[in-house]
């Protein structure tokens, strides 16, 4: 999946795809409304940590949380944000405008690394490249949705990576630990990412 730095529009890698099977297009992510919600950002293009905060929340309507039936409808979605990055003030903008997966999102700046268990989501800063395997000791086998946007991060066990290429945003999904996680992620969202499987650490995505 992909979205322009510049401009809200197709990539030709969108454009073939949705030659084949427009549906999957239209779906992932909810590019119609994405791309509305982009032109209503003060008449201005948005920042990249706007975009990316976007980016999460609709990931999360394309992954089932185990036992996310059984929970009361005000229970907050609790995000955690691990490290320094300018998402973090993003998420808490979008957070504030929208539920996540139905439910009102509270995020939360973890100070102690044991408070990650209590996360629906992590995003992980890229100032944590030393504390990443700690960190992801607390998450790893357990249904938290990590996410960051640092080189290599996600061939070390994050779930999902952002990132750049040239003026476009994509992603990348460890699938080793999403299979591990518990978390169940929509083939369709898998279709358009790119798949890695955990590696040592000194190998990079």
């Amino acid at each position: 999946m992909v979205l322009s730095m510049n401009e809200p529009r197709l990539s030709s890698r969108q454009v073939a795809l949705a030659g084949r099977a427009v549906p999957i297009v239209m779906a992932v992510l909810l590019w119609a409304h994405l791309g509305s919600a982009i032109t209503s950002l003060d008449g201005r293009h948005p920042e990249e940590a706007e975009l990316k905060a976007e980016f999460i929340e609709r990931f999360t309507r394309f992954i089932e949380w185990p036992g996310q039936d059984g929970r009361a409808a005000d229970e907050p979605f609790v995000i955690g944000i691990v490290g320094t990055t300018p998402v973090a003030r993003q998420l808490e903008r979008v957070a504030r405008d929208r539920p996540f997966r139905g439910r009102p999102a509270r995020v939360l700046q973890i100070r102690k690394l044991e408070a990650v268990r209590r996360c629906d989501l992590v995003f992980i800063a890229g100032s944590e490249d030393e504390r990443l395997s700690e960190i992801l000791v607390l998450t790893s086998g357990h249904p938290i949705l990590t996410i960051s946007d640092s080189p290599g991060f996600a061939r070390r066990g994050v779930l999902i990576n952002l990132y750049r290429e040239e003026s476009f945003l994509r992603f990348t999904v460890n699938r080793t630990e999403v299979d591990r996680s518990g978390l169940r992620f929509a083939a369709r969202l898998l279709h358009l990412a790119r798949l890695v499987q955990t590696e040592k650490p000194e190998q990079s995505d």
